[in-house]
C-alpha cells in the first residue's frame, strides 16, 4: 500500500469528508450557549470530581492507619480495593430511580440535593475513624447523587444540535479538572502533621492527630457548599412543565437576565422541535444502544486508569516501574492540562465537523497507543527520565481522546433519548457507567494478579490488552449505528 494511501485513509478516520453522521451542518449558525446555567454546572462538575477523586490518593493510607502496621498487604490491597468500588455501586443503585425522579421534580432539586449530601460525605469520610465508617460515608451519600444524571439531563434540553457538543465539552471539563486537584489535594493536604511543620491542631489527641485525612475533606466539603450556592442562584430549572421556575437571579435581576432565559427556552422549544421531527425512525439507534455504548466506553478507560497505577507502583520484578507516588503525579498533571485545553478550544469545534457519532470511534481508537506505551515503559532498562517520557506522552494522549469518546457519547444519549423520559435515560446511562467504574478496580486487580502469576515475557502487556480489545470491540459497535434523522 502506497504512503498517499495510508495517508488518505487515515485522514478519512480522523475528518471524514462525508458529513452523514454531523449533528449540525458547518454553515449553520450555533445558539447562544445558557452561561449562567454552565457556570453553575462547571463548578458542580468540579466539586464532584473532587470528591470523587480525592480518595484515590488518601484510601490506602487511610487503611493502613486504620488496620495498623501488622496488616497483610493482601489484606490492605483488597479493602483498598472495596472501598474505591464503594461510591461507583451505590451511584449504580441510585441513577436509574434518580433519574425517573428528576422527570417529575426537576432537575435542579436532584442537583442541590446530591451537592449537600456530598458535602456532607466527604467530611464524614475525613472524620471516619474506623473502616466501617469510611465505607459507609462513601457509600451512602452515592446513595443519593444524581447530579450527573440531572445535569446531562438539563443540557439536554437547554441545547440543541448546534451547541450541545460544546456544553457537553464543558461538563467534561468540569470533572477533568476536578479528578485532576482531587488527588493532588489529598496528597498536599493529607496527614499534615507529618507534612508541616508547627501545623495547628497537631497536638496529641488533637484533631488533626486524631483525623489525619480530615483536612482536605474539609476543603472538598467546602467546594460542595461553593456549587450548592451557585445552584441556587445561577440555575433555571430545565424540565418543560417547570420551566417557570427560574433562578433566584432571574427573581432578583429579571432584566438583565431575560436574554439568557429567552435563549434557554428558545434553545429547549429548538431541541423538542429537531426530536420531534427525527425521533423513533425504525432504522435509527435507540436510547438503549447509546446506554450499552456509553457504558462500555467508560469500562474501556476505566480499566486503564485503574491498571495504570497498579502497573506504575508495581516492583521491577515484577515487571512494574516501582515509582514512588510523586513520579506519577506530574504525568497525571500533564494529561490534565492537555484535557482542559483540548476540551476548551479543540473538541467542540472538531465534533461539529465531523459529528458526535464519529468523534465516539476516533476517540476509542486513538486511545489505543496508551495500552502500549503505559506497559513499554517497562522496556527502556529501569531509565528514569524515558520511563516518564512515555508516560507523559501516555496521558497527553489520553487526556484528548478520552474527552472525545466519552463526551461524544453522552452527546448521543441526548440525541436518541424521548424528551419526555430524558432523565430516564441519563439515569440509565449513569448507573451503567457507574457499574463499570465499580467493576473497573475489581477486574484490574484480578487481571494484574493472573498476569503476574504467569511469569511470561510480556507478562505486563496483558492486562492493558484487555483494555484494547474493549476499547475496539465498542467501537464496532458504535460503528452500527445511526444518528437520529440521517440517512
Amino acid at each position: 500500500m502506497s504512503a498517499k494511501r495510508v495517508y488518505l485513509a487515515a485522514r478519512g478516520l480522523i475528518w471524514p469528508n462525508a458529513g452523514a453522521d454531523k449533528s449540525a451542518e458547518p454553515d449553520e449558525p450555533e445558539t447562544a450557549l445558557p452561561r449562567r446555567q454552565l457556570s453553575s454546572v462547571l463548578l458542580t462538575q468540579f466539586f464532584q470530581g473532587v470528591q470523587i477523586t480525592l480518595p484515590f490518593t488518601l484510601s490506602a493510607y487511610m487503611v493502613r492507619h486504620f488496620e495498623g502496621p501488622d496488616a497483610s498487604e493482601q489484606l490492605i490491597g483488597q479493602l483498598t480495593g472495596l472501598m474505591a468500588a464503594a461510591a461507583p455501586f451505590s451511584r449504580f443503585l441510585s441513577s436509574f430511580p434518580l433519574g425517573v425522579v428528576s422527570d417529575y421534580v426537576g432537575r435542579k432539586s436532584i442537583i442541590l440535593v446530591s451537592n449537600i449530601t456530598s458535602s456532607l460525605g466527604v467530611v464524614a469520610y475525613g472524620a471516619s475513624t474506623n473502616y466501617l465508617q469510611a465505607m459507609l460515608a462513601r457509600l451512602l451519600p452515592g446513595l443519593l447523587n444524581g447530579s450527573a444524571v440531572a445535569m446531562k439531563s438539563m443540557l439536554g434540553e437547554s441545547c440543541d444540535t448546534t451547541n450541545q457538543a460544546r456544553a457537553m465539552a464543558i461538563f467534561t471539563l468540569g470533572w477533568g479538572m476536578g479528578s485532576v486537584v482531587g488527588p493532588l489535594l489529598g496528597g498536599v493536604l493529607g496527614e499534615p502533621c507529618n507534612q508541616f511543620d508547627g501545623f495547628p491542631l497537631c497536638q496529641p489527641g488533637q484533631l488533626f492527630d486524631a483525623r489525619p485525612y480530615l483536612l482536605p475533606c474539609l476543603v472538598t466539603g467546602g467546594l460542595g457548599i461553593v456549587a450548592f450556592c451557585s445552584n441556587l442562584v445561577l440555575m433555571d430549572e430545565t424540565l418543560p412543565r417547570l420551566q417557570g421556575k427560574g433562578s433566584l437571579y432571574t427573581k432578583l435581576r429579571p432584566a438583565r437576565s431575560s436574554s439568557d432565559a429567552s435563549s434557554l427556552q428558545l434553545t429547549a422549544s429548538s431541541s423538542m422541535d429537531d426530536s420531534s421531527k427525527h425521533r423513533h425512525a425504525p432504522a435509527e439507534t435507540t436510547a438503549e444502544e447509546t446506554v450499552a455504548g456509553a457504558a462500555l466506553v467508560a469500562l474501556s478507560w476505566n480499566f486503564l486508569d485503574e491498571l495504570t497505577p497498579i502497573f506504575v507502583s508495581a516492583p521491577t520484578k515484577q515487571r512494574g516501574l516501582g515509582l514512588p507516588l510523586e513520579a506519577f503525579t506530574y504525568p497525571v498533571i500533564f494529561g490534565g492540562v492537555i484535557l482542559v485545553i483540548y476540551s476548551l478550544l479543540l473538541f467542540p469545534v472538531y465534533q461539529k465537523a465531523v459529528g458526535p457519532l464519529h468523534a465516539v470511534k476516533v476517540g476509542l481508537i486513538g486511545g489505543l497507543p496508551c495500552s502500549v506505551l503505559v506497559p513499554a515503559a517497562s522496556l527502556v532498562g529501569g531509565k528514569r527520565i524515558p520511563e516518564e517520557a512515555m508516560l507523559f506522552l501516555a496521558m497527553g494522549i489520553k487526556g484528548v481522546f478520552k474527552i472525545m469518546s466519552m463526551t461524544s457519547s453522552m452527546v448521543l444519549i441526548n440525541m436518541a433519548a424521548p424528551k419526555s423520559s430524558i432523565g430516564a435515560v441519563n439515569g440509565a446511562a449513569m448507573a451503567f457507567t457507574s457499574l463499570a467504574r465499580a467493576l473497573g478496580p475489581a477486574l484490574c486487580g484480578t487481571a494484574w494478579a493472573l498476569a503476574v502469576s504467569l511469569e511470561i515475557p510480556g507478562q505486563q502487556f496483558l492486562g492493558f490488552l484487555l483494555m484494547a480489545v474493549a476499547a475496539v470491540c465498542t467501537a464496532f459497535l458504535y460503528r452500527g449505528m445511526k444518528l437520529p434523522g440521517r440517512s
